[in-house]
């Protein structure tokens, strides 16, 4: 099995940064194998994995084996994300992660440790503000946006074809940003429409396909052989 200490020992990623899950391949009969539907490899081993946003580099990852030995008892998410963090890769950074990793717990404890984080958030999480001041009308529009501060964390909700959640620590609300969407206009003719969006939503889109960046690569480059072994897989 591969080690990320290597990774780490030859490289420090740039500012942003990604973490999210990566699916390995593999027909093993073991159970540390996975089935996830949104991934285009849906059976295979889950990796948890820590990149560099821009370029893709994988600088630390962790295989999914159905139970962890340390549990601080906030959540799978939670724990994923501070042990791919550790104590060596230092402060300073802009992190991008989705719903199943965000909580307002996280991001703060984060920010604790000088690490800005942005990322989308499902509004029954503990923590989430749940009041009317920051929801979309029913009839909300593209490009319609509510936002609500609670100390260091900024919450979100900006409505595309369906309304947005994001959390954040690094953005303001909103700066005048706009994003270019294919909309049908009154004469019934489609085109590009200007829609106005935070630049949270913007620099997430931007920044969270570093894992996907770094898997393209790895089929680019496959080295894999055929082979009876599964360890020799990841």
């Amino acid at each position: 099995m591969n080690s990320p200490l290597h990774a780490k020992t030859h490289y420090h990623p740039r500012q942003d940064i990604a973490i999210d899950e990566r699916m390995v391949a593999t027909k093993a009969w073991i159970l540390m194998k996975q089935y996830n539907p949104d991934k285009p490899t849906k059976w295979g081993f889950n990796l948890f994995v820590l990149v560099d946003s821009l370029n893709g580099y994988t600088w630390n990852f962790e295989v999914y084996t159905g139970k962890r030995r340390v549990v601080s008892g906030s959540g799978l998410g939670y724990d994923v994300v501070m042990s791919l963090i550790g104590q060596s890769l230092g402060s300073g950074y802009r992190l991008y992660c989705d719903s199943f990793y965000k909580s307002p717990l996280l991001f703060n404890d984060l920010f604790s440790q000088h690490i800005s984080a942005c990322g989308t958030i499902r509004s029954n999480r503990k923590g989430y503000p749940v009041t009317s001041t920051n929801a979309l009308a029913k009839q909300a529009g593209r490009g319609d946006l509510k936002w609500l501060r609670e100390g260091n964390l900024l919450f979100m909700k900006w409505m595309d074809t369906k309304d947005v959640s994001l959390c954040s620590t690094i953005y303001k609300a909103f700066d005048g940003d706009s994003v270019l969407r294919n909309m049908k206009s009154e004469d019934r003719t489609w085109g590009p429409v200007a829609v106005t969006a935070p630049q949270a939503i913007k620099d997430y889109n931007r920044y969270m396909g570093g894992v996907d960046l770094s898997d393209q690569f790895m089929n680019y480059y496959s080295v894999l052989h055929k082979t009876k072994k599964w360890y020799k897989k990841i």
